[in-house]
């Protein structure tokens, strides 16, 4: 018995080797829907919570304060901070969708 697992063959090796690469595949595509799920409750919260016009913390100041290089299109007029926040939370759920899906496994990095 011993010498059987001793002589594995090359097609067991690249067999577990798979089994290694599907489970962090699953793990990551795990983490994509868990992202997701964040993002969309975030979406759907964002009105009471962060919201220039009746959130609790207002967008603009929370931005300013935080996140200083992100205040500038919100500074200069490009963009008004409640639509910063909108884009850069649907972008993020693109890219959960893209990570679930399994197409691009490396875009976790950018969240």
């Amino acid at each position: 018995m011993v010498d059987d697992m001793q002589r594995a063959s090359p097609s067991s090796k690249i067999t577990r080797a798979n089994n290694n690469m599907s489970l962090s595949k699953a793990y990551t595509k795990g983490l994509g829907y868990i992202f997701l799920i964040a993002f969309l409750s975030y979406y759907v919260q964002y009105p009471a919570l962060s919201s220039s016009i009746g959130g609790i913390e207002p967008s603009n100041i929370v931005l300013q304060r935080a996140f200083p290089s992100l205040y500038i299109p919100v500074d200069k007029g490009y963009i008004d901070s409640d639509g910063l926040v909108e884009l850069i939370n649907l972008v993020g759920v693109v890219v959960s969708i893209v990570i679930a899906s399994g197409v691009a496994q490396h875009a976790l990095l950018y969240l």
